[in-house]
């Protein structure tokens, strides 16, 4: 039978302080471990990635959306009341300045004119019958007088009816196309109804509201560079031909106007982004949007702005100074050596001083 051990047993005594001794020592190397870890994470070489500085163009620019319009827009309408009898002209048609755009009922008119001719008709053959009559001496000068007065008041009136007829048939003022068409088949319209409207289709101009932080920047004949959706591989130029001084007091915005070329393939009603440049550097420095970093200390302060490049093998922030900004590159103000190594990646684990092995 075997023997029972009992807890004062020093077989028990010494098992049980071996399993507490190897414990401690699996407690003590998890703890090195983790400690050799995380002293290995801070002080070894972080790999980056790195660029190097580059000459190109700087573009310094405000943002707008744009459209496309006409320079020049005319309401037509008649001159006197009354009945459409034809329509001539539909909307987006092509027409030349006095073509007929719609005529108006000329019944009365026609018939006014007629009584208006026979009028001058006989006023003419009495002048001229008073005339040979004098030539004879036997009509009065007072006669002739008379009878030459009576013909120029029928005269007169013969080219006020004459143009009263005109004038019911109504006209383009302009070269131009019909954006717009206001009347239907025998509306009755009056002296001040606009039927039609006529844009300028070869002179257009764009139009673009400027935030007014910025519109103090601008200027007369400032290049305006525009895209449109509708031909996205062409780049648009123009220059700022008006600049309101007024505000639209809805979004504080001013408008701008800048003429386009009579060539241009932009239709009225386009929609644009426009880019006013306010100023171009043909050699400035430029480094990728993303090794530039910003830091912000304090509410209501300018952040610092600082890259990250390497320097005998470690990382060092430097403070910077920038331009223009966009969304690949930026403009560096400040002078920057040509072969500066500028980290781009990663940044999270740099700090001052911490060695660094570029990636090749």
């Amino acid at each position: 039978m075997r023997g029972i051990l009992k807890a004062g047993n020093p077989m028990i005594k010494k098992a049980f302080s071996l399993k507490k001794r190897l414990f401690q020592i699996f407690i003590l190397l998890i703890v090195i471990g983790t400690g050799a870890w995380w002293l290995w994470n801070q002080y070894r070489p972080v790999h980056v990635r790195i660029v190097q500085p580059e000459r190109g163009l700087a573009v310094e620019a405000v943002y707008a959306t744009g459209l496309v319009e006409a320079q020049k827009t005319a309401k037509v309408g008649p001159v006197t009341g009354g009945q459409i009898v034809e329509i001539l002209a539909e909307t987006g048609d092509t027409v030349q300045k006095g073509q007929i755009l719609a005529v108006m009922n000329d019944r009365q008119a026609r018939q006014r004119l007629q009584e208006v001719e026979a009028v001058y008709n006989l006023a003419l053959q009495e002048n001229q019958r008073v005339q040979s009559l004098l030539a004879k001496g036997i009509a009065t000068p007072q006669m002739a007088d008379r009878a030459r007065a009576d013909l120029q008041q029928a005269q007169a009136n013969l080219q006020l009816q004459r143009t009263i007829l005109a004038d019911l048939n109504i006209t383009a003022p302009m070269n131009g196309l019909i954006s717009s068409r206001d009347i239907f088949l025998g509306q009755n319209v009056t002296s001040n109804s606009v039927l039609f409207t006529v844009v300028s289709g070869d002179m257009k101009r764009i139009i673009a509201d400027i935030d007014e932080r910025d519109v103090n920047k601008l200027a007369l004949n400032s290049r305006l560079l525009a895209k449109a959706e509708g031909f996205p591989k062409q780049v648009f130029e123009a220059n700022i031909s008006k600049i309101y001084q007024t505000a639209n007091t809805t979004n504080r915005t001013y408008r701008i106007e800048a003429n386009l070329p009579e060539n241009t393939p932009l239709l009225i009603g386009m929609t644009l982004d426009v880019n006013v440049i306010l100023a171009e550097r043909s050699n400035a420095i430029l480094l990728p949007s993303q090794a530039i970093h910003f830091e912000q200390t304090a509410i209501n302060q300018a952040p610092n702005i600082y890259i990250w490049h390497v320097s005998n093998g470690q990382a060092v922030r430097m403070p910077i100074e920038i331009g223009v900004q966009g969304l690949e590159k930026t403009e560096v103000i400040t002078a920057l050596d040509p072969q500066t190594q500028i980290i781009i990646s990663p940044i999270d684990e740099l700090r001052p001083n911490r060695s660094v092995y570029i990636i090749p």
